[in-house]
């Protein structure tokens, strides 16, 4: 198995944007095991269609498959998107794997769950001290 690594955008988008600017690459025979997050779904393009998705969500893809990262315009939609200032375009033809749960909406899903059950916690407690 040989891993490959290179950059596939300007260095500029991919620092504002908040997507992966280094793609890795794995050619040639052996087992490859990868992580993703949340559930995947499996997209197969026609040559000549194109998917749009917000950063993150792309595990994998055909290496006949084009990547491109495109800046989002207007004030509204960097201020209130919640996507970042990018999105990723994939045009086929080739399989495209997505996750559904990217590793900063995972961080954000838990950071509510652990403060939501810190602060039920300690209501409780409180309520309990405050009964004695």
């Amino acid at each position: 198995m040989e891993t490959d690594v290179f950059v596939k955008k300007k260095i500029s988008t991919g620092l504002f944007s908040g997507q992966g600017l280094v793609l890795q690459k794995f050619s040639g025979k052996g087992t490859l095991l990868i992580t993703v997050q949340g559930s995947t779904s499996v997209y197969d393009l026609k040559e000549g269609e194109t998917m749009t998705v917000s950063g993150g969500h792309l595990a994998m893809m055909d290496d006949t498959c084009e990547y491109d990262i495109q800046m989002i315009g207007g004030f509204k939609n960097v201020v209130f998107g919640h996507e970042g200032l990018a999105f990723t375009t994939i045009k086929g033809p080739g399989k495209v794997i997505l996750q559904t749960m990217p590793a900063g909406n995972l961080a954000d899903e838990l950071s509510s769950h652990i403060s939501s059950s810190s602060s039920s916690s300690s209501s409780s407690s409180s309520s309990s001290s405050s009964s004695d």
